[in-house]
């Protein structure tokens, strides 16, 4: 999308973003989760396009860590990744942090695949968790700028 176009979620008009390499992104942050979301946006045309989604909370659960095999695993309170979801989990530890993430539809938990992660409950300080769901319709968007239009949903919990 190129200017002037603009972009709606939930019929309130999205912030716009350039980056460096001539990209263009959108971005708002609401308070609450409404059960849908509706995005509108018009290109340098005047064409019009719209696109929805539902996408489900996610918070950890009272004892997030647990022992996976001779791994550890986060776990969440909430709905199974879904088809086109990704969790994130980040931990911010005294010593060091970890990052891990999980696209495994049906799965309650990202495994700490091969971090080196150690558990010892003094030794992190902060744990981070997201869903994400990337929507993409390439038949719908306009071909001048198919590569990089898509819509991304994230969701962040945070205590």
């Amino acid at each position: 999308m190129e200017g002037p176009s603009k972009v709606s979620f939930n019929g309130i008009e999205m912030k716009v973003s350039e980056g460096i390499f001539g990209d263009v992104s959108y971005t708002t942050r609401v308070d609450g989760w409404p059960s849908s979301f509706r995005w509108e946006w018009t290109d340098s045309n005047g064409r019009t396009y719209s696109d929805s989604a539902c996408m489900d909370t996610i918070e950890l659960a009272a004892d997030p860590i647990t022992k996976y095999g001779d791994d550890y695993a986060i776990t969440w309170i909430g709905a199974p990744i879904q088809r086109n979801e990704e969790v994130t989990v980040s931990i911010e530890g005294n010593e060091r942090d970890f990052f891990d993430s999980s696209t495994e539809v049906g799965s309650r938990k990202v495994r700490l695949n091969g971090t080196g992660f150690g558990y010892y409950p003094e030794d992190f300080a902060y744990i981070d968790i997201s869903r994400t769901l990337k929507l993409r319709r390439v038949k719908e968007i306009s071909t001048e700028n198919v590569a990089g239009s898509f819509i991304t949903l994230t969701y962040n919990y945070d205590e």
